[in-house]
């Protein structure tokens, strides 16, 4: 890869939120506005093919077992750029024999009928799940290949990637459902561009796959394959955790409750994911920052740069859907029976608590603690599960939910481990960095509060922009604070160079 100037910590985190923020309303306008026009096009049943798609698409993110998160951190451990791309083949290959063999499996499981029976598809959309399998598993690769960009600072152009494919299958699944085409056209489709967005990027960065990758054996070893694996191993049991509180505790809900505790359950889920997935996106900055760095000062540096800014949009973000949930539920959902008052809460309890735990787990894996954060997040997953079951006997969905999220404080020990690594006490790394947040969040609690015994209708969405500025003016000073500092320490360095001896 051509050597360039790496962009700011602070530049790279705007880019990384401007355009996961442009995917996210992206991924968001897809789900509202196509839902109910999907439903007239194909019914219930099409449409729950759709969803089983969809879902599918998510699950199959496990086949990746950890390899490109492994990626990054070779790539980060390299600085060598000439030997960048030896490192990219090699977890390509390893991930393409993968991808195979699951293709593979996904067509001998279609042509004997199971996948069918199993999930009651209809003959028209038998071969539903193959091609999504198969689509997955291009989309997959193509991103896996973007990895170089993240480590050399330019995550900004693959989550435009990722922002430019949903954008474009908007209007692509409309024609799609103009034509009346099926359930398999338009996750072709979807999927489809979201293939040709990473293909884009790849193409202006043709450069990063040129390589001398030497012998096919050297690229393809079965002693190459099994040593990826294993390097992938702790992280992909990280995954496989947060799949079980996601995916897996939705199934548990259904069989405890209902189809419809879960459907509602889902719904809490996605809606949390504006502060666990949004909010700390600034995590995918973290990994490769952390990996990249090798002194305690700087690691201090980048996570607290990092989790600062997770910390200032979860913040407002959670209060702004405590808030403001149930109106949401009402206005988009015409309910049959009231929504609880404590719904909005409880959901931002699951977007803070799902957030810590993933930034807790990048930093782990970036500061070589991939086995401690996998271990303690078992055991995290184990007891939310158990909570869930046992809550079922005593509290309704809500009070499952609320009591399974004690399972966090499982999480502690990594946080210790973390502060530890980063040469810090757990108050210095978890706790201060409230401070800059707290008069902000104090504001928009109190606006909020007022919003909320006012008699006048329009009282909270006036509310709304108003603490949107705040939250933008928390942002801002964090920025202009880091940037000074920033300063300070450039020319702290530049004095000790010239007072330093030759």
């Amino acid at each position: 890869m051509q050597d360039c100037e790496r962009p700011s910590l602070e530049r790279q985190l705007l880019s990384n939120q401007l355009w996961e923020t442009v995917a996210f309303i992206a991924k968001a306008a897809f789900m509202l506005g196509f839902t109910p026009w999907m439903i007239r096009v194909w019914g219930a049943q099409g449409y729950g093919e759709f969803a089983l798609a969809s879902s599918a698409f998510v699950l199959l993110s496990l086949v990746d077992l950890g390899i490109r998160a492994r990626t990054r951190l070779a790539l980060c451990a390299d600085h060598d750029r000439n030997q960048w791309s030896s490192i990219l083949w090699h977890s390509a290959s390893t991930f393409a024999v993968i991808a195979a063999g699951t293709i593979a499996i996904s067509l001998v499981l279609t042509a004997c009928g199971l996948f069918g029976a199993v999930f009651k598809i209809s003959p028209a959309n038998r071969d539903l799940l193959f091609v999504t399998t198969a689509m997955s598993m291009l989309v997959m690769t193509s991103g896996l290949l973007l990895e170089p960009l993240i480590v050399a600072g330019r995550i900004g152009q693959t989550k435009c990637a990722s922002a430019a494919g949903w954008l474009t299958s908007i209007p692509c699944v409309v024609v799609v459902l103009d034509w009346k085409g099926g359930a398999i056209a338009a996750t072709t489709t979807w999927l489809g561009c979201l293939f040709a967005a990473n293909l884009f990027v790849l193409w202006l960065n043709r450069r990063l796959l040129r390589a001398k990758l030497g012998s096919a054996y050297d690229v393809l070893s079965l002693h190459k394959f099994i040593g990826k694996l294993k390097e992938a191993f702790w992280i992909n049991i990280c995954n496989a955790t947060w799949m079980t509180k996601t995916y897996g505790v939705t199934l548990l809900i259904a069989a405890l409750n209902g189809p419809a505790a879960a459907g509602f359950f889902f719904i809490l889920l996605r809606l949390s994911e504006i502060i666990s997935a949004l909010g700390a996106v600034s995590t995918d900055v973290l990994l490769t920052e952390l990996a990249q760095n090798s002194g305690p000062e700087q690691r201090r540096h980048a996570f607290l740069s990092s989790y600062s800014w997770a910390l200032t949009l979860c913040s407002h973000a959670g209060l702004l859907i405590a808030v403001f949930a149930r109106d949401f539920f009402n206005l988009w959902l015409h309910p049959a029976t009231p929504i609880s008052i404590f719904a909005g809460l409880l959901i931002t309890m699951l977007g803070l608590a799902s957030a810590f735990n993933r930034t807790l787990t990048w930093a782990a894996i970036g500061l070589g603690l991939p086995k401690t954060a996998a271990k303690w997040g078992i055991a995290e997953a184990i007891s939310f599960v158990a909570a869930v079951l046992l809550g079922s006997f005593i509290f309704g969905l809500l009070g499952q939910l609320g009591f399974a999220l004690a399972a966090t404080l499982a999480l502690i020990p990594v946080a210790r481990a973390v502060s530890v690594r980063l040469g810090a006490s757990l108050g210095t790394i978890w706790l201060q960095p409230f401070r800059d947040v707290a008069p902000f969040a104090a504001i928009n609690a109190a606006i909020l509060f007022a919003a909320s015994i006012t008699p006048l209708p329009m009282a909270k969405f006036i509310a709304i922009p108003i603490c949107t500025g705040v939250a933008f003016a928390n942002l801002s000073r964090w920025l202009s604070k880091r940037e000074r500092n920033s300063r300070q320490e450039l020319s702290g360095r530049t004095i000790s160079a010239a007072q330093s001896p030759c």
